[in-house]
């Protein structure tokens, strides 16, 4: 019985021994597992002899049988310890595999990103730093791992407040999210690096140090202080503009003043003398006579001149106030004043009705006025005369129109039609100053608004515009007032106005 107790010993020692040499594989060769199978081997060796001794030489003492017993126990319990271990230090084997394996992406991704990454323990030692940092600074990393950050980075002007807020963040548990500081490159230069800041605990959750990642924006920063000194110089030049405008307009005002007084005098004077020559020389010739008309005509109508250009010059300069406007009431309210004028007409009209539009109604009121005056004039050869007031949908937007039956005119001067002093009649056909309908289209790009012209010679002419918003009052240059008159001298040309 002793000699299988022995027996058995002896194979779970041996067991023993294979599961150790076997753990010093898996553990990397650590030194106490080695000793323990050495142990183990010699403990195998040991009881082979014993073995060998008794069954080749019985003992004059027997060996005890609860020795035995208690060898056999421990060498069970060894196995059990070791097998017991094996799948645990196995476990724990790779899970340190698994994260030097990740470090060592974490670190690769790291040295590969455009961005600055670096690790300090709690007295500010670099304990890694990416390879970017190296490559931007000119450092190498065995000048800088191990090394104080703040001692190699940071510039002397700024060390000191640099440690204390890191010492104080360190102490309240807690770094700032983002943060911005400069740091020193080999040469000496500055760089202005924004940082994303990361707490570090050990197991226990005390702070043992900080991680930041970091990015460059040196380059970013000139360029928005260039924006800012662009946008600072855009803002002057505005100003200078604005002023300048601001003259301009006192400049047009004078302008319109002029013209109010300075041409209506002589004007009038032309106009009197005429009245005085035709009612003292009764013995003039029909020649005269004649000749006296036409001065008094021509007065008459450098007079409506002057009101058209006063009034084109009180549409560029007036402040508007948008509101809901009425159209149809408006319409009905200038065709009232035409009938009243005009008793020995009779004109059909047709307005549809909940036509509404949001603008200035002063300005609305001078566009519409001259749309409808136009149609009223140039119908006066129709007998069964129509002018209708509508609006329609055409791609999603309201277009308002006036529509007329009359004189109508050649699609090929619709684009000339609106410009300052263009007229398609002679004025012994239709009066007209060849104002209006640059008036006309003044106020309705004053409101975001288009208008445009459909005729046809003979039949009919219809106005077109839209209304969408008002846009801030911006009072002509009176250059380019003056300019689009001077355009018209000696031109022929256009409809309407009045």
């Amino acid at each position: 019985m002793i000699f299988g107790i022995i027996a058995l010993s002896l194979v779970l020692q041996l067991v023993a021994a294979i599961l150790a040499l076997r753990l010093i594989r898996v553990t990397g060769g650590a030194f106490a597992w080695t000793l323990l199978a050495l142990a183990s081997l010699l403990m195998v060796g040991r009881r082979s002899l014993a073995l060998h001794h008794l069954y080749t030489t019985p003992p004059t003492v027997p060996p005890l049988l609860v020795n035995e017993v208690i060898g056999l126990l421990i060498s069970l319990l060894f196995v059990a310890a070791v097998a017991g271990l094996s799948p645990l230090l196995a476990r724990i084997k790779n899970a340190e595999d698994y994260w030097r394996e990740s470090e060592h992406r974490l670190r690769g991704m790291l040295d590969n990103t455009g961005l600055i990454a670096v690790m300090l323990d709690d007295r500010g030692a670099i304990t890694f730093c990416n390879r970017h940092l190296l490559d931007l600074t000119g450092w190498s990393r065995e000048e800088v791992v191990g090394g104080n950050w703040f001692d190699t980075f940071i510039p002397v002007d700024q060390r000191e407040g640099v440690i204390e807020r890191y010492r104080h963040d360190l102490a309240g548990g807690e770094l700032p999210l983002h943060s911005q500081n400069e740091i020193i490159k080999k040469s000496g230069e500055r760089l202005l690096i924004a940082w994303h800041n990361t707490m570090m605990r050990d197991g226990s959750g005390r702070v043992v140090g900080g991680t930041a990642i970091g990015e460059d924006i040196t380059e970013r920063m000139r360029v928005e202080e260039e924006i800012r000194r662009l946008n600072t110089e855009l803002e002057q030049r505005v100003s200078e503009r604005t002023a300048e405008l601001a003259a301009s307009t006192r400049e047009l005002e004078g302008f319109c003043y002029s013209v109010s007084h300075d041409l209506r005098t002589p004007l009038r004077a032309i106009a009197g003398h005429s009245a005085i020559i035709r009612e003292e020389c009764s013995a003039i010739n029909h020649s005269c006579r004649h000749h006296l008309g036409r001065i008094e005509r021509a007065a008459v109508r450098m007079s409506e001149l002057i009101d058209a250009l006063l009034e084109l010059a009180r549409v560029a300069r007036h402040a508007a106030h948008p509101e809901e406007i009425n159209l149809s009431r408006m319409a009905q309210q200038v065709l009232t004043d035409l009938r009243i004028a005009s008793p020995e007409r009779s004109v059909a009209c047709a307005i549809d009705e909940g036509l509404t539009a949001c603008g200035d109604p002063v300005l609305v009121r001078v566009a519409l006025q001259n749309l409808l005056e136009n149609a009223w004039k140039f119908t006066a050869g129709n007998p069964d005369a129509l002018i209708e007031v509508g609006s329609e949908t055409a791609d999603g937007e309201t277009v308002f129109f006036v529509r007329d039956n009359g004189v109508g005119f050649d699609m090929a001067h619709a684009g000339k039609m609106f410009g300052t002093f263009r007229r398609l009649h002679r004025d012994d056909e239709f009066e007209g100053t060849g104002i209006g309908l640059a008036t006309v289209k003044r106020i309705i790009e004053r409101h975001g608004g288009r208008v445009w012209a459909e005729g046809e010679p003979g039949r009919m002419a219809i106005f077109r515009f839209t209304l969408p918003g008002l846009r801030p009052c911006e009072p002509e240059h009176p250059a380019d007032f003056l300019s689009s008159n001077a355009h018209a001298q000696g031109v022929p040309v256009n409809v309407s106005g009045k």
